[in-house]
């Protein structure tokens, strides 16, 4: 028996390379060669090929989502470092919206104040020509009335003449 037990032993390679001392009794080589055994069972080998065929197909899919991530992030760069240039220019951009802004409000003032002014001019060329047709009338009715008067004197005169002898 011990020889049988030796030669399997030698066959496992159980106690090559040990010596005398660190010799584990053979009841607890046998345990532990049936748990190796019991592992080598084809339906827990089967179940544990079920799961790591289940973790790799996990594993595979977590890099396609990561890829797909790294993916999206990268367009995420790449549009970030399109939109820089434009990112540099925009003060001076609003900047310049900011002072066409005022621009365009004074040119607003400026057209309401020249219209106003237009307005104003036509009132006042409303108001000279009826103040030179009124002098016109003016004009008129005094040359009659120095006329009149002339006239009058001239009558005056000869009376006058006629009562002074």
């Amino acid at each position: 028996l011990e020889k049988r037990i030796s030669r399997l032993e030698q066959a496992i390679g159980g106690t090559a390379g040990l010596d005398a001392a660190s010799k584990v009794p053979l009841a607890e080589a046998v345990e532990e060669m049936q748990l190796r055994l019991q592992l080598l069972n084809p339906t827990h080998i089967d179940g544990l090929h079920a799961r790591a065929t289940k973790l790799l197909a996990k594993m595979q899919q977590n890099e396609k989502e990561d890829s797909e991530f790294e993916e999206k992030v990268e367009k995420l760069y790449d549009m970030m470092n399109r939109w820089d240039a434009a990112c540099i220019g925009l003060p001076s951009a609003v900047r310049r919206m900011y002072d066409l802004r005022k621009l365009h409000e004074q040119a607003e003032q400026f057209s309401k104040k020249l219209s106003l002014l237009m307005g104003i001019r036509e009132q006042l060329s409303k108001t000279m020509k009826n103040k030179e047709l009124a002098m016109l009338e003016f004009r008129e009715q005094i040359h009659g009335a120095l006329e009149k008067l002339t006239s009058d004197m001239e009558k005056l005169e000869e009376r006058i003449k006629k009562l002074a002898p």
